[in-house]
Order: structure tokens, then sequence, then C-alpha cells
């Protein structure tokens, strides 16, 4: 039998205590607990994941023949951040791969990471989109492992600029226009702001160690069939066009 040591960090409240049980240690402070565990692993897991490779085969198969029927200019990028949404990354990129997938979305450079390897061993060139902040001290990896980073602010452009300077390096980005998910991205919901937006895209495009590849939104409820969430969707593609058609690089 193995043991294993966790680590968990939640907020608690005010008070400062140290405890244990038998089997955990707590640390409260200000607000925050922690909490230190060690428990045996068993070697037969309680629960897994059975993953059927020709239903992602199949799904993405489906999407392809839509996107060639109605848009064949475009292409698909597969996200697969949070390990696939537990399917698994390095399977999934290799299954995508397979299929001629060649773009890919990820949480972090570190799983961005993990598919640039699978398509390092296998010899493909492809996309590598990081969809959340990367810590300045990474932008270097990020840079020399040709990734693409997510600029969602002005601000985070100002910051990735510094950063690759810093490193030495260039690193290409693409911009995150809010058009509706109302979560993070260059605001677009009046004339003004994508006015305003569209500048600060140029601005951002005229930094040094910055080469903007792109520019996206996220549909908050595309996946959706009542008309009401239809017409949410129609709306969110109108803002992210106007917007689109003022960006000048």
């Amino acid at each position: 039998m193995a043991s294993s040591s966790a680590l968990f960090g939640y907020i608690f409240g005010t008070s400062r205590y140290t405890g244990s049980t038998a089997t955990t240690q707590y640390y409260y402070l200000n607000n925050f607990y922690i909490t230190y565990a060690d428990l045996p692993l068993s070697d037969a897991p309680r629960a897994w994941v059975e993953v059927d490779a020709a239903a992602i085969r199949h799904n993405y198969r489906r999407v392809s023949e839509e996107i060639a029927k109605k848009r064949p200019e475009c292409s698909i990028i597969a996200v697969i951040k949070g390990d696939a949404y537990g399917h698994g990354i390095t399977e999934c990129t290799r299954i995508f791969l397979s299929e001629g997938c060649r773009a890919f979305a990820l949480a972090s450079v570190e799983e961005a990471l993990c598919t640039k390897r699978v398509c390092d061993r296998l010899g493909v060139k492809a996309d590598i989109l990081i969809l959340g902040a990367t810590e300045p001290a990474l932008i270097g990896e990020v840079g020399r492992q040709d990734l693409i980073q997510t600029i969602p602010s002005f601000d985070y452009a100002k910051k990735l600029s510094h950063a690759a300077l810093a490193a030495g390096v260039t690193v290409r980005a693409h911009i995150k226009l809010d058009t509706g998910m109302n979560r993070l991205g260059f605001p677009t919901f009046s004339e003004e702001q994508k006015d305003v937006t569209a500048a600060k895209v140029a601005q951002i495009a005229g930094m040094p160690g910055i080469v903007i590849d792109g520019v996206f939104s996220h549909f908050a409820s595309a996946d959706e069939v009542d008309e009401h969430f239809k017409k949410r969707t129609s709306l969110q593609s109108i803002r992210f066009f106007d917007t689109l058609d003022r960006i000048r690089l």
C-alpha cells in the first residue's frame, strides 16, 4: 500500500486554530484553512472513467463535415482544457491529431506543454492556444515553445510585453473579446466600447514582444436550442464581427 499527502485550501473564516484527527491535521489562519492528509491508496480505485475513442472520433468527424459544408474556409480548434474535461489530454491530443486537427486550446501553460510534447513526439506542427493568464515567469517558455497566449485585457498585454522583452522572446497572441459571456475579455457591448476595444487592440499590436495571431470570443449558450439562447448567440456574433471590422492592425 502506498501513501499520499494532499494539500487543500478553502475560504473558511477568521478563527485561528490548530488541531488534528487520526488522519488529518487542520491549520486555521485568517481566512483560510489547510488540511494535510496522509491516507492509504487502494490498489483498486473506487471510481474510474472509460472513454470510447471511437465516439470522440465520430463526434469530431461530424463537426468537421458540418463545417466543411457551411464554412469550408474554417478549421477546428479542439478545446481540451481541464485534462480534456476528464477525458485525458494526451490521448485526446493523439486522437484529434490522427483525425487531422492542427489547433488546440488549453487552460494553462502546463496543459499546453502536454499537448506540445505529444505533437513533438509525433512530428506534427500544431497551433496551441493558452486560454488562461500565464505568469510572467513562464512567458519565456511560452515564446520558446511557440505557444499562443490569450490576451484578455490591456493591462495584461502590457505585462506580457514586458515579460517577453525580459525573456528575449516574441509571443504569439490571440485577443479575447467579451461579447456576452461576461467573464473575461475586452468589452463589446456598446458602440463606444467596440471603438475603444479596437483602438486598444491596435495599440497592443505595436507593443514589443507581441505578435497578434487572432481574435476570439466565447459564445456562452451556443449549444442551446431554445430560441432565447439562439438570439443571445446571434447577438454575440454581431458584437464580435462588428468589433472585428473596426480592428486595424
